[in-house]
């Protein structure tokens, strides 16, 4: 007996150890980082420094990503949301302490750069330091043209003597799947609605078709234009050589920027440094006095009141697999509008998009919640880089829909796909049989081509789909169908060319979608609460999951198929409201 009984005890102890090591030691350290992260982000700013450093480097998303645990442990602070990084900019300039901003680092270091449209939303934000009395620097090195668009704002650009200036003008590449499914005997129907309704290019085709590819141009030179037009009107510069320069030579040398006045100086960071600390003295550290952005605090007044500001970013789906910032989950969504819908605290919401849609049934799903919201609250759109096909479905519930001009909208339309692998398999010796008490039993099995009777139903289908989107959008924007039919064959539009079609309401970033939330809902609301919420632990899990941390080993070179492959992965029988393609504009 008492051989047993010390066999347990030393039995429980162990339990207890791996209970200790695997269960309690991980929750301790996850609350010991994320308590020294809250207390890290109300540190008062050093209010006696003139000067505020925003570097780009610094890992700035359109939603806020605090770093997971494991990013945490080497060193790696997470991600300033947009809207966060620009509330701090204008409450540092309306204060009127902060004397000079200095702008340094690059967009590019993300492993999401901001697009064009977010990038115009934190070059506004620098424009209203300015117009509050403040001075903008910029320090540049070997800036991507992204870069150079936001610090050409500036009031003074420094550039180091051996960077390269990148003006190259923008384009987008699409992945297409059609020749690899061919050649290895995979077969893909598409059943659409719309001409321009091209996502199931990918793969059926090797190329995007002309009339997409003019679309597509359309829309990147609108962006391009409001570019260069920004460029020239900060720099006083020509438009015409602007464009020049990028047509002809793409990466300036350091002296070339500084011949055609792109930038003002020439300056290596040491030299940077040095000048500085002539103007706001010596800290402690050794270099100059100064601030940084992130231990700058965002406004945030008294009152229980707020504006919920609702990030939906990456595909749409139903149910999400995993928990993922870059997945809009109808079993994610949905119960989180209803939550919000019955908080009394919160007297509006805004729901930011950055999406290219999704499944229809599932864009559904959230447009109603939506549209249940806005019954009792107001409720306004703000579209970030994308919202098209099924984001802008969703969009369709708001009040009213800000997007800035280089936003990405429209694809109005509707597809279906289905795969048959039956000649791959016929290849390697396999065959399929079945039984089935109805002809369409097994509509959608890889194992067979689909039957004309069953395109034809599935037309009728993506028809209906189609038709339910063309209303929404007719009710939402109050045009009779004849004029959004002709807008409703796929085709993509800038924000700007939304707006004169009547698409959106107004051009505006996010900050203007959240300020009209706020008169929309008439109650004195002094802040702007994020949403959805952090889970620790949840996150933690997931971070540490083999696949949850696939995205970690994709470089950026290889992103764009894997992402295609990710989309392709989320598609399953029914219809599919999906931008034409996932291009990344570089």
């Amino acid at each position: 007996m008492k051989t047993l009984l010390n066999f347990l005890s030393s039995f429980v102890a162990a339990l207890c150890a791996l209970a200790a090591f695997f269960v309690f030691l991980p929750i301790a350290v996850i609350l010991i980082f994320f308590a020294a992260a809250a207390s890290e982000s109300e540190i008062a700013p050093e209010r006696e420094s003139t000067c505020l450093v925003v570097n780009l480097s610094d890992q700035v998303a359109d939603s806020c990503v605090p770093a997971d645990l494991p990013a945490r442990l080497v060193g790696e602070k997470g991600a300033i949301s947009l809207r966060s990084l620009c509330a701090r900019i204008l409450r540092a300039g309306a204060e009127g302490k902060i004397k000079t901003l200095l702008l340094c680092g690059s967009l590019e270091d993300s492993y999401e750069p901001l697009s064009y449209a977010q990038v115009s939303e934190l070059r506004a934000a620098l424009e209203g330091f300015k117009k509050r009395g403040g001075s903008v620097e910029a320090h540049l090195e070997n800036p991507s043209t992204r870069d150079y668009y936001l610090a050409s704002c500036a009031s003074k650009i420094s550039l180091n003597p051996m960077s390269e200036l990148e003006l190259k003008g923008i384009g987008g590449g699409a992945v297409f799947f059609g020749n690899a499914l061919k050649k290895y005997g995979v077969d893909a129907t598409v059943v659409k609605v719309g001409k321009l309704k091209s996502f199931g290019e990918m793969f059926t085709a090797s190329e995007m078709s002309a009339p997409v590819r003019e679309n597509c141009m359309e829309y990147l030179g609108s962006v391009w234009s409001g570019v260069v037009s920004a460029i020239s009107k900060s720099r006083k510069i020509p438009e015409k050589t602007i464009r020049a320069a990028a047509d002809t030579k793409a990466l300036l040398s350091a002296k070339e920027a500084l011949d055609l006045k792109l930038v003002d100086s020439l300056e290596y960071r040491d030299e940077l440094v040095g000048r500085m600390k002539k103007i706001h003295g010596e800290n402690s550290a050794g270099t100059f006095s100064q601030t940084s952005v992130l231990r700058y605090p965002e406004k945030s007044g008294a009152g229980a009141k707020y504006v919920a500001v609702v990030y939906m970013n990456g595909d749409i789906l139903e149910a999400s697999r995993s928990r993922s910032d870059s997945e809009i989950s109808a079993s994610a969504f949905c119960p989180l509008i209803r939550d919000l819908r019955a908080d009394p605290d919160c007297a509006a919401a805004v729901v930011r998009l950055n999406s290219g849609g999704g499944s229809a049934y599932a864009s559904e799903l959230i447009r109603r919640e939506l549209e249940l919201f806005a019954r009792e609250k107001p409720l306004v759109a703000s579209i970030g880089s994308c919202a098209a096909s099924g984001a802008y479905w969703i969009a369709t519930a708001s009040r009213e829909i800000y997007a800035e001009p280089a936003s990405l909208t429209g694809s109005i339309g509707v597809f279906s796909l289905l795969f048959s692998a039956k000649k791959m398999a016929g290849d390697f010796g396999i065959t399929f049989d079945a039984v089935k008490t109805s002809p369409m039993a097994d509509i959608g099995a890889i194992s067979r081509a689909p039957t004309k009777e069953e395109i034809a139903r599935l037309q009728k289908l993506t028809d209906d789909t189609y038709e339910k989107f063309v209303s929404l959008v007719c009710a939402s924007r109050k045009m009779p169908r004849e004029k959004v039919e002709p807008l409703a064959d796929g085709r993509v539009f800038s924000g700007s060319r939304a707006k004169e079609l009547g698409l959106v309401d107004a051009e505006g970033s996010l900050a203007d979608a959240v300020s009209r939330a706020r008169v929309l809902s008439g109650a004195k609301i002094a802040r702007a609460e994020e949403f959805p919420k952090r889970e620790i632990l949840s996150d933690f899990i997931d971070a540490v999951a083999p696949l949850a941390g696939g995205d970690f080993a994709k470089s950026k070179t290889l992103k764009p198929i894997f992402e295609a492959a990710r989309a392709a992965g989320n598609l399953k029988a029914g219809a599919y409201a999906r931008a034409p393609f996932d291009f990344e504009i570089k």
